[in-house]
């Protein structure tokens, strides 16, 4: 269910072609909503700070399907 309203969402923010979307917080779900969103082609800004931000900022956000 969760997936779905994702894929919904990329889906209109794509077609809204927003310049920049700034997700709060990269926790599991924050990091897979930013990780899509930013496959689609949108800019994102993640807005975080402690180990989690130290972890994306050293190796990057990676989706395996």
């Amino acid at each position: 269910m969760y997936f779905s309203i994702l894929i919904l969402l990329i889906n209109y923010m794509t077609l809204l072609k927003k310049e920049k979307i700034a997700i709060i917080g990269s926790g599991p779900i924050g990091s897979i909503l930013a990780a899509y969103l930013i496959k689609s082609g949108l800019e994102v800004i993640i807005v975080n700070s402690g180990k989690r931000f130290d972890q994306i900022k050293k190796n990057g956000l990676v989706i395996s399907e």
